[in-house]
């Protein structure tokens, strides 16, 4: 199993400074979650980091939002368009958040776990992971090359 992290909210701290780190083991590379959290992205139209520059793993054009989860400052919830989108995908929303749609960060992170798996391929092994209590490598942020954006930056305010 690899350990790393997710980190939920300003890892950088070029905003509201507030953040959380998440901690996992799954039995996928960094670098492979990574990029089947890209692939999801495109799959779904959604993404949970905010678009800009390069960022944008959907390929929408589109100025509304909708579809940038919990990613402006004291955004804490996902918009019902990209809750029939997750629903489409059979997504267990009851598992992430309450009847408000409202997440709290490791709720977030593992949403972003469910989100992952929907790109790696029920053709090799099954996709696994659990949240773990060690210190490890991170998944996004931190000045990542592979993946360097911040996940639920409007859960804090």
């Amino acid at each position: 199993m690899n350990k790393f992290e997710i980190s939920i909210g300003d890892w950088s701290g070029d905003g509201h400074d507030k953040f959380s780190v998440v901690l996992y083991s799954a039995n996928r590379s960094v670098e492979e979650m990574q990029q089947a959290y890209k692939d999801s992205c495109k799959l779904t139209g959604i993404q949970f980091n905010y678009r800009a520059n390069d960022q944008n793993y959907t390929d929408r054009e589109d100025t509304n939002k909708w579809w940038q989860v919990c990613c402006e400052y004291e955004d804490n919830k996902i918009d019902n368009k990209a809750i029939e989108v997750l629903i489409k995908y059979d997504c267990p929303l009851e598992e992430f958040m309450g009847l408000d749609h409202i997440l709290d960060p490791e709720s977030m992170a593992d949403l972003i776990m469910w989100f992952i798996g929907l790109s790696i391929s029920e053709n090799e092994t099954e996709f696994k992971w659990e949240r773990v209590k060690e210190n490890i490598p991170s998944l996004n942020g931190g000045w990542n090359k592979n993946l360097n954006v911040q996940f639920g930056y409007g859960l804090y305010g």
